[in-house]
């Protein structure tokens, strides 16, 4: 399957030019947030839509006449760390292999805010990843567990979901911990959540030192 084949059939085909449905009615559920990456915006459709409302967005898609120049699974968001409050992926994952959708994941990770909502809508499509709604299902899920969302709306082929912290900002709260004790992820096995080596200060995490809220689903105070 071709970049060009799927540009030429699927980008643009819909020719529809209004938001999708899903979108328009679940607007309020992605927050207060003003920043927006539209992931696979084809026509520019839900981009337009949230620009009316005010929104700053940055439309992603390898179609040349609209949005950013770039290939999605393959080059890095232009978009800074952190810097994003909602991540739009509306019928798009499915055209993406395994590998493309590893990228494009990690990419939302790293241009997430801390509390980021996301949009993902599928649907089963010849010439797809997932051509019958049993794939559907199971992409769905795969992409809800890696992007360690917590759920605000989930049903068949669609979810809105909250991106839990990074490890990255889990440490960063852990830093501010009032406690002023040195702990450690197991993640990160021994490794000083302080930037410092294995030492015998490091001590596991227990529930009254956490400070991520519980959002972070390998912290310890979890188990």
């Amino acid at each position: 399957m071709s970049r060009k084949y799927v540009n030429d059939k699927w980008c643009v085909r819909c020719g529809k030019k209004t938001a999708t449905p899903y979108l328009r009615k679940n607007l309020a559920l992605l927050g207060e947030g003003r920043t927006v990456v539209d992931v696979g915006c084809g026509n520019g459709r839900n981009t337009a839509f949230m620009r009316d409302w005010g929104f700053e967005v940055v439309p992603l898609d390898m179609c040349n006449h609209f949005g950013e120049d770039m290939i999605l699974g393959k080059d890095k968001f232009p978009v800074a760390d952190d810097s994003v409050d909602i991540i739009l992926c509306n019928y798009v994952m499915m055209f993406l292999s395994p590998e493309e959708r590893e990228q494009v994941m990690s990419e939302m990770k790293r241009v997430a805010k801390n509390g980021c909502k996301i949009m993902l809508e599928l649907y089963p499509a010849k010439d797809s990843f997932a051509v019958d709604k049993e794939q559907m299902i199971t992409m769905q899920k795969d992409i809800f567990d890696k992007l360690d969302c917590s759920k605000i709306r989930y049903s068949q082929g669609k979810f809105i979901a909250e991106m839990t912290p990074s490890v990255v900002e889990v440490l960063k709260e852990i830093d501010k911990c009032a406690h002023k004790k040195v702990v450690f992820l197991r993640d990160y096995d021994k490794n000083c959540a302080y930037g410092n080596d294995a030492c015998e200060q490091c001590t596991p995490m227990r529930e009254n030192d956490c400070v991520c809220g519980g959002k972070y689903k390998k912290c310890p105070s979890r188990r």
